[in-house]
């Protein structure tokens, strides 16, 4: 899931949009706190990602990390394009569901996962490994929606700025952000919704 950014043609709307938001709390925004400052956390970093998750977490988040640089290596070449910046990764499970999401800041790209799998009758329950099948969907997103602008006006004009969000990620409609990563977690999974019993049932109507 990517936490969608509305379409902007300036700047200032985005500083706006992010004033407001940035002005509640997180807990307020969300009624959880999912980084959790009790608990007892770890962090280990790879070539392009630094990982921070909590010590229960530590049997499902390390055979991910594994293999985080050989999945961020497919996903650029289908995508054409990696995150210019390492990548943080929190691995939260604040509400014993499947799901993820992806905010793609340009300077600061980051990706949660939250490790619980969903179960047989989901929608994405069909594959061969829960935290790979999210990884490929949330880092697809990254990928994706940090492309930066060729424009070098623009360019330069959202470097003035305290975040900088690119035009993939500013203008792109929510169905077509969800789809592409959709359809690279089927492409490099071969499991996910792509390759699921819904699509074809659906194709069937």
């Amino acid at each position: 899931m990517h936490l969608p950014c509305p379409p902007v043609r300036t700047p200032l709307l985005v500083l706006i949009l992010l004033a407001a938001v940035g002005a509640a709390p997180l807990e307020a925004q969300t009624g959880l706190d999912p980084f959790r400052p009790d608990a007892s956390w770890r962090t280990v970093e790879t070539e392009h990602f630094r990982v921070h998750f909590p010590a229960e977490a530590e049997g499902w988040t390390l055979p991910i990390v594994e293999r985080m640089e050989s999945m961020h290596r497919e996903v650029a070449r289908v995508v054409g394009h990696a995150p210019e910046r390492k990548v943080t990764v929190l691995v939260a499970d604040p509400t014993n569901q499947a799901n993820g999401y992806a905010i793609s800041l340009l300077d600061y790209p980051t990706t949660t996962l939250w490790p619980t799998p969903p179960g047989p009758r989901s929608g994405i329950g069909d594959h061969r490994g829960w935290g790979e099948l999210l990884f490929v969907h949330e880092y697809a997103h990254l990928a994706h929606l940090t492309i930066p602008s060729r424009n070098r006006w623009e360019a330069l004009a959202w470097r003035l700025l305290p975040v900088r969000l690119g035009p993939v990620s500013r203008r792109t409609p929510r169905w077509m952000v969800e789809g592409y990563a959709t359809w690279i977690e089927g492409h490099l999974t071969g499991a996910g919704r792509p390759h699921g019993t819904a699509r074809p049932a659906f194709l069937r109507l």
